[in-house]
């Protein structure tokens, strides 16, 4: 999956894109990535951005 594609579904998707990036957030080095591209492209959309950041750490996916 490309950045633009997981940018577009954290961003833009239903619930069923959220759905997928969930289960693919369960790979470390995905989620990883996944929260590189939040950091880096929050702007767009602040409220998905903080909601993804929230799930990670809920989730012990990533170091805080």
């Amino acid at each position: 999956m490309t950045d633009q594609e997981i940018l577009h579904l954290a961003f833009h998707g239903d619930a069923d894109a959220w759905h997928r990036l969930h289960e693919l957030s369960n790979d470390r080095a995905f989620a990883k990535q996944f929260l590189r591209l939040l950091e880096k492209h929050e702007s767009e959309n602040r409220a998905a951005g903080a909601a993804w950041r929230d799930y990670f750490k809920e989730h012990g996916l990533v170091e805080p």
